[in-house]
Parts: structure tokens; C-alpha cells; sequence
């Protein structure tokens, strides 16, 4: 009776133990650290904006797209941001490249190509002074992102703009 009693026990706290692992590998990112892929002679960060999702509104003046963040407890938004270290003494010097997609808590792994990108309102940006129809966000439709025990990978081919960043990865932390 003493050993059915123990075995009992041992199955019941394995059990526990195992509940708790799956919640924790769900992707509530809180952290992103970038490791490679950042061009040489700029900056590259990522942020997290928590509780997010992206909607896409359109200036009626220029056509042009434009994100809108709303709140939404099932998504956190990913932003990766590369700028050129130029000289801050010119004002025409200025670039910088945006990256933004959705990432959903409820999944514990992501694994997105091309066309799927959409799935994650995936949007490239680019701001320089730069001919007009190559500034502003694109909705991006070629490439890959991954996120996968703690890395990711992003590749990114926006195809509708010149771009540096072509693709970052690091690792990431979940709540």
C-alpha cells in the first residue's frame, strides 16, 4: 500500500512539473537580444511594445501605408530598428530601416515563410532622403522569420525598396 501511495506522489509531481514547463515556452517574449546581421558602421535595437498588435491604415494624400498600433493582449509587437551612424551635423544624412511584425503568445514556436508573412502583418520601412516611391512601409511578402527555443532568425526581401538589412538573428526571452 506504502509504494502504491509513493508512486502516486512521484506521478502527481512529474505531472505538476510538466504543466508548468508547457506554459513557459509559449512566445510572450519579454526580451530581445540581436546578435548578427547588423551592418557594419550601424545600429541595430530591437524593442518589444507588449500587449500590441498592428493594423495598417493608408494616407488618403499619398497612398502611402502607414502602421497603427492597437492594444491586444493576445500579440506582442517585435520592432527592429537599423540607423546609420552618419553625421548628425547634416540633416540630409540621416537612414534608417524599421522592421515590425506580430508575435502571438499563444504558440510556442513560429516558423513563417514568403506569402505566410502576412499572417504576422510583417512590414518593412524605410526612411532617407530617398526618392519618394522608395520611402515609407512595405508589406513584406518574401522572406522568412523563425523563433525557436529561445533564437530567431529573420530574412527579409521587401522587394519594393532598396534595403541594407537583409537578415538579423539573436535570441529572445519569454515571460
Amino acid at each position: 500500500m506504502k509504494k502504491i501511495v509513493f508512486m502516486g506522489l512521484i506521478i502527481l509531481a512529474c505531472s505538476c512539473k510538466s504543466t508548468k514547463n508547457n506554459s513557459r515556452t509559449k512566445l510572450d517574449i519579454s526580451k530581445i537580444t540581436l546578435g548578427t546581421g547588423c551592418p557594419d558602421r550601424a545600429t541595430c535595437v530591437a524593442e518589444i511594445k507588449p500587449n500590441t498588435r498592428i493594423d495598417y491604415k493608408t494616407e488618403t494624400s499619398t497612398g502611402k501605408l502607414n502602421p497603427e498600433f492597437m492594444p491586444d493582449s493576445t500579440q506582442n509587437v517585435v520592432k527592429i530598428e537599423f540607423s546609420v551612424n552618419q553625421d548628425k551635423k547634416v540633416m540630409d544624412a540621416q537612414y534608417r530601416e524599421l522592421v515590425y511584425f506580430e508575435v502571438p503568445k499563444n504558440v510556442s514556436e513560429l516558423s513563417l515563410q514568403d506569402e505566410a508573412l502576412q499572417n504576422v502583418h510583417f512590414l518593412f520601412g524605410r526612411f532617407c532622403f530617398c526618392a519618394r516611391e522608395t520611402v515609407g512601409y512595405f508589406k513584406v511578402n518574401s522572406g522568412k522569420l523563425k523563433f525557436k527555443d529561445g533564437e530567431f532568425s529573420i530574412h527579409v526581401k521587401n522587394g519594393k525598396a532598396p534595403q541594407k538589412l537583409r537578415s538579423i538573428s539573436g535570441t529572445y526571452i519569454v515571460d
